[in-house]
């Protein structure tokens, strides 16, 4: 993978390494309106983390809209919008969490751009298995660790029902379709 934009780090790992974490980006613009990150050979894992989208200082106030084509379950690629800026509204924008395996392709869908993607490229060893952060992770409520003996004590005093009120999906005397049952 080339770019303009790569960290001039050796993208091969020592015996030491597990993965590694390389500066990655690209522009868009009138000229260059793709730009497509190869699938390497090495038998190794490769993934671009898209950090952030925006528009160069030289870019005009019109919409600028960007896509990106990459492997699906399907194997049919379709570019997908991940970015809509506008140098007065919205000059760039924060994609934190976005990864995309190779072959990945970046296209300015609209406006002549500059646009710069900027991310990391990570390159992760084949015993090494990677895992998100816990700052990436989405955080799970509290409510997980209920225990289930608590639960059953609370249906043990609840008051008493017949057998026939039980097996109704619906109690009497509540709404079914906005009418009184």
């Amino acid at each position: 993978m080339s770019s303009p934009f790569s960290s001039p780090c050796s993208s091969s790992l020592s015996s030491e390494e597990k993965s590694v974490s390389v500066l990655w980006g690209c522009e868009l613009n009138d000229r260059a309106r793709t730009f497509v990150v190869e699938e390497d050979d090495d038998l190794l894992e490769h993934l671009i983390y898209l950090r952030m989208v925006s528009l160069g200082e030289d870019a005009d106030d019109e919409p600028h809209v960007v896509a990106v084509e990459s492997k699906n379950m399907a194997s049919v690629p379709k570019p997908v919008p991940i970015a809509s800026l506008c140098q007065s509204v919205l000059p760039m924008v924060s994609l934190d969490g976005l990864e995309l395996i190779p072959p990945v392709t970046f296209l300015l869908k609209s406006g002549a751009g500059p646009v710069y993607l900027s991310g990391h490229h990570l390159i992760l060893d084949e015993d090494s298995d990677y895992e998100p952060s816990d700052e990436e992770l989405p955080s799970k409520p509290a409510d997980d660790d209920m225990d289930q003996t608590n639960l059953e004590d609370e249906e043990d005093d609840a008051t008493p029902e017949s057998e026939a009120t039980r097996s109704l999906p619906w109690s009497p005397g509540s709404r079914f379709n906005g009418r009184n049952i």
